[in-house]
């Protein structure tokens, strides 16, 4: 899951990895109603990240995503 949020590039990669990446400095945590920070999501700067970097982001997110159950059940309801 990846979306662009102002200047910024929202990813969702779970926890774990979110969390390494913000205590290293690489991302900043998404906290969009600045509140409590969103723990599977990170912000990454656009002009502070690299192409091979952020293609690595975005596989990482795919990866994620696709770690996810299929809802079966919410396809059969939109083909009926």
């Amino acid at each position: 899951f990846v979306e662009a949020w102002g200047e910024s590039i929202m990813v969702r990669a779970g926890e774990e990895r979110t969390t390494d990446r913000i205590a290293s400095g690489e991302a900043k945590a998404f906290n969009p109603m600045d509140t409590t920070p969103m723990r599977e999501y990170i912000l990454l700067g656009l002009n502070e990240t690299e192409d091979d970097a952020l293609l690595d982001w975005l596989e990482e997110a795919n990866e994620f995503a696709g770690s996810f159950p299929s809802n079966k059940k919410s396809r059969e309801n939109r083909t009926a």
